[in-house]
Order: structure tokens, then C-alpha cells, then sequence
């Protein structure tokens, strides 16, 4: 089957194609023309499309979009106990790619704690970890220091006494490389001598909240119910990060808010329904382990100043017909293990049009049944759906939506999985429902963007 890593330089490779596709689409003003036609369209249908949840069905929402779920619904979260920002997963060894939870340029994660942990507890790992940290960081760069003032040592040796070069090497040329040398030892000595400097704990001003500056740089954990919630700038202004997080509020599985402002897993940010957001997670469903779903919402910031002009305002959303594209290479990934496992392709899937909510999308994928001599028949399946979105857009963001199995075997076992995952024939009502139900969350509020008539 093909490698988590192999599937990811496949979509990567495809994805950095996405310009290259966009840019041919039109003359620029004729294509401006149109996209500003698509966008007040969509804007339309997206605002005529928001109706009051209804009070039967269960929902989980992600940045400002709501979708229905069938199901208990399990989240990826960061390791147990951990105090840095890390991948998430579903257990030791079920890690999860391409995740990102961030609100204008702050980022945020949340952190399963070992159950019984009390706030005091927490705080006194952050303190050492931070300890640990900085000794590291000393013993690393210390390292690398011992290792270049060896080599320095050595080429100054062979430079005074050439007649020790037993390899032929040029006494000149080696000469010329001491500068180098020293150059990385002074600046080496400047990064070893500031670890720590200025670095500090400090009162965030939240309740249950543990602060710390490092290289100038704010950190904050909540300490949320059985959780941790880490937060850092990625941008921006010191004041602008510590507002956004003296927003944040705890929210329980399924509660879904009413007033504008993002969803993240187990909680929720307020704020004016303006602020571009980057929601990129994972999840799955209890009874099914082995399907994970992955969701990404992103409005892509592009500066009116752009060198890139017209193609990068879609480009960068393109993900849509290039991921369902991408579905059909699968088949050819695995064409090398069809025979040795009886496997054949099962069903090639578009690319085509799709309705994801209001919006129309692009679907894409595969199915590949195995019957091995030695085991069960199993499928394994990747389909993705996907909008292109419009830049600098919060009501009409980048959005991809798809759905991957991994089998109890080979490569698969080591992720701490044992069964096989449901055939497609199951899974594929769940997923549609997933595809059509996902929208903007309903607000009291609507966001101000629904208003304009030109695309941003």
C-alpha cells in the first residue's frame, strides 16, 4: 500500500502544480471579471444556506463552519501531559500530519492530561520542562561548537605544517575555509550565551493560566478540564495575541455557539467576524478507528501588493480540483501491490462537481479492494473533497474535506491499529453526509463579509 510520506509528496507535487493550472484560465481582467461573478454568487448561497441548526441532529463545528455528525466523534489531540506545541494523534503511534489550529497569526493546540492531574501539577512540569529546555538547547549548541573548534583546530594545524595533509588536500584552499569556521563558532556563542537571557514566567491575567517569555516570545497554557491549551504568536503584535487569548473559552463536545467567532476542538474564540483563520484537524469515529477524516478551513492572506497579480488569488485555493485529480493517481500507487495481495481497483471516483454544503466542489478518489490468500478482504480508499475559496475571504474560505482508510496490517499495524476498516459501501453515506451538511455556523451575527458585493 502506498506510504503516508508517499501519499503526501504525491498531493505536495500535484498542489505546487495549482498556479500552473490557474494561470491559464483566462486573460486577466476577463478572469477577474469572473471570479468577482463566482464570488457574490457563492456569497449567496452561502448566506441564503444558514438556517438555525436543527435541535434533532447532533453537530461539531470547526472554525466558523458547523457539519452534522453520526456518531461519537473523537478529536486528535496532542500527546498526554505534553508542554510543547506537537503533532496530534489518536494514540502513541496514530500521529496526524498536516494539523494547524491558528486565529490570526496565533496558534493554539490542546493536550490530553494524565487524568487526575490538578493545575499545580501541570505547572510544576512546565517549570521543569523549561529547565530541561534550556539545558538542552546549551548541550546541542555546545555540541556543535566542540565539533567546529576541533575542525578549526585541525585545518589551522594542516595549514602551518602542510607536510602532516595526508590526503592531498590544498594547503590554500583549506586556508580559505578558517573564516568560515570561525564565523559559525562566533555566532554559535551568541545564540549559547542568550539562551535564557530574559526568559521569565509571567501572570497572563487568566484564571488556571501558566506564562512564559522565551527569546522575547510569549507563551501561554490554560489549564481546561482535564485538557491543556497552548497558545503562541506566529505574527502580529504581543497585545494582539494576549487578546485573543483572554478570549478563548472553554466549549463542550457538540456545543455549538451562536455569536461569531471560531471553533476549535473543546473550544471556542470569539471575536468580530472578521478575523482569517487556519483550521487544519482530524477526527474520527469511535466505532470505526481505522477511517480518519480530515477537515482544512483556511482563508489565505494575500497583500494587495502581490508580485503574483490574478493567479495567486485563486491559486492558492486550488487544492479543490488538484486533490480530486490526486485521487486518481492512487490507483497507479498501488498497482505494484494489486497482484501480490488479489487486489483490483473497485471504483475510481471523478474528478467531478459536488455540492459541499451550499458551495459547489471538487470530489476525487479511489477504492481499492484486497483478497488476500493469507487474510480478510479489505478496501482501502482516499477521497477528498474540495472548494478553491477566495483570498483574503472569511465567508468563503479554502476548503477540504476528506476521508482515508488504514488497514490493520503491514505499514497500518504500526499505527497501534488492529482491525480492518469498514468497505467503502459503509462509510460512503457517512462521508456524503459529512460533505453535504458542512456550512457556516449559524450566528446571531451574521459575519459582515455577507454583505459585500466584491471580492475582498
Amino acid at each position: 500500500m502506498i506510504s503516508m510520506r508517499r501519499w503526501h509528496f504525491v498531493m505536495g507535487t500535484l498542489l505546487a502544480l495549482a498556479p500552473l493550472q490557474a494561470s491559464s484560465v483566462s486573460e486577466p481582467d476577463e478572469w477577474e471579471a469572473k471570479r468577482a461573478a463566482r464570488y457574490v454568487t457563492d456569497l449567496q448561497h452561502v448566506d441564503a444556506a444558514n438556517p438555525p441548526l436543527n435541535p434533532d441532529k447532533r453537530y461539531e463545528c470547526l472554525g466558523r463552519h458547523v457539519f452534522e455528525v453520526s456518531g461519537e466523534l473523537e478529536w486528535g489531540l496532542a500527546d498526554l501531559d505534553a508542554i510543547n506545541f506537537v503533532r496530534p494523534k489518536f494514540n502513541n503511534n496514530f500521529k496526524i500530519g498536516h494539523s494547524m489550529v491558528e486565529l490570526n497569526r496565533v496558534e493554539t493546540s490542546r493536550v490530553r492530561l494524565r487524568e487526575g492531574m490538578s493545575f499545580d501539577e501541570y505547572r510544576e512540569r512546565v517549570e521543569r520542562s523549561m529547565a530541561t529546555s534550556q539545558r538542552a538547547a546549551r548541550s546541542r549548541i555546545q555540541s556543535k561548537l566542540n565539533v567546529l573548534k576541533g575542525l578549526l583546530a585541525d585545518f589551522e594545524d594542516w595549514v602551518a605544517h602542510p607536510e602532516t595533509i595526508t590526503n592531498g588536500d590544498d594547503p590554500e584552499g583549506l586556508k580559505e575555509e578558517i573564516p568560515e569556521f570561525k564565523a559559525r563558532i562566533e555566532a554559535l556563542e551568541k545564540r549559547l550565551a542568550a539562551i535564557g537571557k530574559g526568559d521569565k514566567f509571567f501572570d497572563p491575567g487568566i484564571p488556571n493560566s501558566i506564562g512564559y517569555i522565551a527569546y522575547g516570545e510569549p507563551r501561554v497554557w490554560l489549564y481546561d478540564k482535564g485538557h491543556a491549551v497552548l497558545f503562541r504568536r506566529i505574527g502580529g503584535t504581543v497585545e494582539h495575541a494576549m487578546d485573543v487569548i483572554r478570549r478563548y473559552r472553554h466549549r463542550k463536545m457538540y456545543e455549538i455557539p451562536t455569536e461569531p467567532g471560531v471553533c476549535v476542538p473543546y473550544g471556542f474564540i470569539p471575536d468580530d467576524g472578521t478575523e482569517p483563520a487556519t483550521m487544519q484537524m482530524s477526527f474520527r469515529y469511535k466505532d470505526a478507528p481505522n477511517v480518519l477524516y480530515h477537515l482544512e478551513v483556511k482563508t489565505y492572506v494575500i497583500g494587495p501588493d502581490s508580485s503574483d497579480g490574478a493567479v495567486e488569488d485563486e491559486a492558492a485555493g486550488f487544492n479543490a480540483a488538484v486533490a480530486a485529480e490526486a485521487g486518481r493517481k492512487l490507483q497507479g500507487e498501488l498497482k505494484s501491490h494489486l497482484d501480490a495481495k488479489n487486489g483490483r481497483v473497485l471504483e475510481v471516483i471523478g474528478p467531478k462537481e459536488v455540492s459541499l454544503g451550499p458551495l459547489t466542489g471538487f470530489q476525487g478518489g479511489a477504492v481499492i479492494r484486497f483478497e488476500p490468500s493469507d487474510g480478510p478482504p479489505n478496501e482501502k480508499y482516499d477521497v477528498y473533497t474540495g472548494y478553491a475559496g477566495f483570498r483574503n475571504s472569511v465567508a468563503l474560505p479554502a476548503i477540504t474535506l476528506s476521508v482515508r482508510s488504514f488497514l490493520g496490517e503491514g505499514e497500518d499495524s504500526a499505527l497501534g491499529l488492529t482491525d480492518y476498516p469498514p468497505d467503502w459501501s459503509e462509510v460512503k453515506p457517512r462521508y456524503d453526509a459529512l460533505v453535504k451538511s458542512l456550512r457556516l455556523r449559524p450566528a446571531t451575527t451574521p459575519l459582515p463579509e455577507l454583505q459585500r458585493t466584491t471580492p475582498p
